[in-house]
């Protein structure tokens, strides 16, 4: 009964005090947090340096999200810098734990139980009341948090700080004199350089704003009281113990650094210097209602606008806050010297994934964002001697194929962007284009295109190119389409700046993708190097030249030139039977991003038609409510910044050409808040779940009948209009 109530009056207290907001409403923070989803209920700042999440899985491997609906127990909350939605690792990691009553020495025991149905979770907050009656309220920022927890009874509690060291490597202090707990978690790689150590660690200070009784740490499975250091061992932390009375509250402050425990210090200085949760939250809140805002979609359909803003939040994550505030952080690929930024430097650019839609939707919204992370590729790259190619734990990685930085910087710097050196953004991707590393081991380090060298000679990769040197070897068909694509942007930033002979060049190069596409079947398929194709029939089973997809789903992969990829399937009529086939087949895959672009191919065969209503049913069945909503990763915000988009009723299939195809907008209105304080509204007339076909349209008041809306007219602002039909035309 004490429980009970003591919940219901903190309850009521944190609905009184809990400030107003709108979009956040609308977001569910727990879409997703099933398997395959792999996303987290973050406490976040948009785009912020760490996830404040609960933490259900207690450690940092790869494919391990800190949070699954799943679990049962809790294990605290994590500083975490996990790739939401990935199949990566979390690192440089930090948990804190409250314990009522006993205090174990091993991780597990520190565990308390809990059930969904006392667990509050928004992007400004996150709130759980544990079975043991100990209650958790979380808020913060980018670099620091703040945290309450109140004790349901009389007796000892204790605030745990470890560092999620899968290595044994974590370091753990206590500043006996001011209670400070201190942590380091030293960051390893994977990928290319798998198991090596980054060159750099994550710092972590804790303060609590209450008087400790007493501290210790934790080795292995004991606990050392009065002892203030510890290191590399098994479940290894640092506590500090307190004399509590029922309903008493203990707020705690934690903040990270990649620089320092100095670093740390500051950042928590600058982002929470005081002790006023609510105060925290209120910031919070008002950065998430800014950034939901930007696109305003009304319709009465709650679970249209949940899909929408949960979409929105997921894919407002990536690529993260690196810097410090003070704008210091360690040098990319080694962590050799400390940086310094005027701004903010970012990193875990999930490049493979992000450059199909999240990336466009960053440059169409915040191109000032944009130019400050495409600064950060350049930062790398001089840092590093070579542009990254999927840049992660600031450290090259090579992980999956293409070489998708040209891709991300050519499209920013075509739409307008101009706060980045594009002159050393190219230099940097001219070189991965053209040139390798002179030494095999930064090959082998994550450093240049992979199979660089049969892709320039032969013009495609051929089968006996087994690509030893990365995570994903082979996929050599995946690998030759994704480079021409590379190129074709990497052309068209060269001609922009005046690159005349290589953009020549590489516009050739560009039509690389014909070279694996067998002109017996009009599917691509696996290639010798003597220049003969494979004889299997394959196009619908998995193969190992083909990277996480079929052949089919690549064979549409061409988004740089659709009409030559009609003509090089035998025309309209045989390409249309092709996509008719993935579709009705059931060999659509939209949990994986080599299908992104499939459904929006029909358009371009003269079928739009099929395009609304293919992409109209992917967005009623691909996504959903509730910890299963996501019918594959969300790779940091790819999935769901396709959501966003296609809901919207346009999409990039090739970012590059400054052309969005249409498709069947799904609500009423949206308005789309542009930079310059311009607005693009999208109007849908006689709308709703049966009317998915478009029978006509306007732009500025003008007839429109194009397949695309181009992205000129789109920034200058305006008011597209769709007059909806149950039939298509």
């Amino acid at each position: 009964m004490r429980k009970t109530l003591l919940a219901l009056v903190v309850l009521t207290l944190c609905c009184a005090c809990a400030p107003k907001t709108h979009y956040l409403d609308f977001v569910d923070p727990m879409v997703g947090t099933l398997r395959p989803g792999e996303t987290m209920p973050a406490v976040e700042m948009p785009y912020g340096m760490n996830s404040w999440t609960p933490e259900t899985v207690p450690d940092e491997a790869k494919g391990h999200c800190p949070y699954y609906f799943g679990g049962e127990r809790l294990f605290g909350i994590r500083a975490s810098h996990w790739m939401s939605g990935s199949a990566t690792q979390d690192y440089g990691s930090f948990t804190v734990m409250p314990v009522f009553d006993y205090l174990a020495g091993e991780k597990w025991e520190r565990a308390a139980t809990f059930s969904h149905d006392k667990e509050i979770s928004r992007p400004d907050y996150y709130r759980v009341e544990l079975d043991n009656g100990v209650l958790v309220e979380v808020t913060g920022g980018s670099r620091a948090g703040i945290m309450r927890f109140t004790w349901p009874q009389d007796g000892k509690a204790y605030v745990v700080l470890s560092p999620n060291s899968d290595e044994t490597m974590g370091v753990v202090s206590v500043d006996t004199v001011h209670f400070e707990l201190t942590a380091e978690n030293p960051v390893h790689r994977i990928y290319q350089g798998w198991g090596q150590e980054a060159g750099f660690s994550g710092h972590c200070t804790l303060v609590t704003r209450q008087k400790p009784v007493g501290y210790g740490v934790c080795r292995r499975n004991e606990v050392q009281p009065g002892v203030a250091d510890a290191k590399n061992s098994p479940h290894v932390a640092a506590y500090l113990e307190f004399d509590v009375k029922a309903g008493e509250t203990t707020e705690v402050k934690v903040a990270t650094s990649w620089v320092g425990y100095d670093g740390a210090r500051a950042n928590l200085r600058s982002e929470i210097p005081g002790w006023n949760f609510e105060g925290v939250r209120k910031k919070l809140v008002k950065a998430w209602e800014k950034q939901l805002s930007t696109i305003e979609v009304s319709t009465p359909d709650t679970v249209a606008l949940k899909k929408f803003y949960t979409s929105f939040y997921h894919a407002s994550f990536l690529p993260r806050t690196f810097s410090d505030a003070d704008g210091h952080y360690p040098s990319f690929a080694g962590g050799e010297t400390i940086e310094h930024i005027d701004g903010v430097y970012y990193d875990d650019f999930s490049l493979w994934d992000t450059y199909r839609a999240l990336h466009p939707l960053l440059t169409l919204l915040y191109p000032e964002l944009t130019g400050n992370m495409m600064q950060s590729l350049v930062d790398k790259y001089e840092q590093g001697g070579w542009m990254p190619i999927f840049p992660c734990w600031n450290s090259y990685t090579s992980e999956m194929v293409g070489d998708h930085a040209a891709s991300v910087i050519a499209d920013a710097w075509l739409k307008g962007v101009r706060n980045f050196d594009v002159e050393k953004a190219w230099e940097g991707l001219r070189q991965n284009a053209y040139e390798l590393p002179t030494s095999y081991q930064e090959y082998c380090d994550g450093k240049g295109r992979r199979a660089l060298t049969d892709y320039k000679n032969l013009g495609y990769i051929p089968n006996e190119n087994l690509v030893e040197e990365a995570f994903h070897k082979r996929e050599q068909v995946s690998r030759t389409l994704e480079y021409a694509y590379d190129d074709y942007a990497l052309s068209l930033l060269a001609r922009a700046l005046g690159h005349e002979e290589d953009a020549d060049d590489l516009l050739a190069r560009s039509g690389n993708w014909r070279n694996v596409f067998d002109p017996r079947t009009g599917w691509v398929q696996g290639r010798y190097r003597d220049g003969t194709f494979r004889d299997d029939d394959n196009a619908f089973l998995n193969k190992s030249f083909i990277t996480e997809g079929r052949p089919c789903h690549y064979s549409f992969y061409v988004p740089q030139d659709p009409q030559g990829l009609i003509e090089m399937m035998g025309g309209r009529e045989e390409f249309l039977a092709k996509m008719d086939t993935v579709f009705t087949g059931g060999w659509y895959w939209h949990g994986n991003e080599p299908g992104h672009q499939i459904p929006f191919m029909y358009s371009y065969a003269g079928e739009p038609a099929k395009t609304q209503a293919t992409v109209r049913h992917i967005l009623d069945t691909e996504y959903g409510p509730g910890p299963d909503g996501l019918s594959g990763n969300d790779d940091t915000g790819q999935m769901s910044a396709w959501y966003m988009f296609a809901a919207l009723g346009f999409y990039p299939v090739c970012p590059v050409s400054g052309e969005y195809i249409l498709a069947s907008p799904t609500f009423d209105k949206a308005d789309i808040h542009l930079p310059g304080g311009k607005t693009f509204t999208i109007v849908t007339k006689n709308g709703g779940p049966e009317n998915v076909y478009v029978k006509s349209m306007t732009l500025n008041g003008q007839p429109y009948d194009g397949i695309a809306l181009r992205f000129e007219d789109l920034i200058r602002g305006g008011e597209m209009v769709f007059e909806m039909s149950p039939t298509a035309l």
